[in-house]
């Protein structure tokens, strides 16, 4: 699979540089961050004088997004073949790391709109789910496709259900006695479409933890996690319907919430 598992690499890492915030009037004295190709990333000591004299540090990583680098350019090189690899029955998970005001929230969420559609400025999430309604679409004469909805935060050592009110949950160990996998004890919601999804985001962006700071009026003071599962199941005479879910609404108990 093209960039993901080709090279047999699990774990990737991708740096973006981003632009200046405006807000602050930020100005730089020294441009000490450059993209020199795809995967490289040169540092210089900002008291050099431009990449001519001092020390310059140059880094690898699997991919380099410069501030010109729209949301659509991070999304198809950085994330697109892991949502080949989840539709395929593998794995898969997008972190995103990095200081206050580092851009997380802008390259995972984006820019939020009130119609349910992509646009030039939407992050990962609403991408890699736009796809997979597409992916569903493209299918629905050979596949049922069911994909439920988990939003978690963590917020002072807290692990808080955003589709529950903010219930405190668990999280469960891997039983290692036969190695299944367990997910944390939380709310799962089926989304059949943008619109769906666009409500039940609203729903669990009510609950987080804001607080407004210098780099973002809206900033989470907490880590949040959204976690999807993919259920496909090839159309047959003997299962001529999708397996049908426990949930399709929002504020229900975790028992009401899982698959046969």
């Amino acid at each position: 699979m093209d960039g993901w598992m080709a090279d047999d690499s699990r774990i990737q890492v991708a740096v973006r540089v981003r632009p200046r915030l405006e807000q602050l009037n930020e100005r730089y004295d020294v441009d000490c961050c450059r993209k020199v190709d795809q995967s490289t990333l040169f540092l210089c000591n900002p008291t050099d004088d431009q990449w001519v004299f001092g020390h310059k540090t140059t880094y690898s990583f699997n991919y380099v997004f410069n501030e010109d680098d729209s949301q659509q350019d991070v999304y198809t090189s950085a994330a697109l073949p892991l949502v080949d690899a989840a539709v395929d029955g593998n794995h898969a998970a997008i972190i995103a790391y990095g200081q206050t005001g580092g851009g997380k929230t802008h390259t995972i969420l984006g820019m939020t709109e009130d119609e349910p559609h992509v646009s030039e400025g939407s992050g990962m999430f609403l991408r890699v789910m736009s796809d997979l309604f597409h992916h569903k679409k493209c299918n629905k004469d050979r596949l049922h496709v069911v994909m439920t909805l988990s939003i978690i935060e963590i917020y002072n050592e807290e692990i808080r259900d955003l589709l529950n009110d903010k219930k405190v949950i668990t999280l469960r160990m891997t039983n290692k006695t036969t190695n299944d996998e367990d997910t944390p004890d939380a709310v799962r919601v089926a989304v059949e479409d943008m619109a769906q999804l666009q409500k039940t985001f609203a729903k669990a962006n009510e609950q987080r933890a804001t607080c407004t700071h210098a780099l973002n009026d809206v900033s989470s003071r907490s880590h949040a996690l959204f976690l999807l599962d993919i259920y496909q199941q090839e159309k047959t005479a003997e299962t001529p319907h999708a397996p049908t879910p426990l949930v399709s609404g929002l504020g229900v108990s975790q028992k009401d919430a899982r698959y046969p």
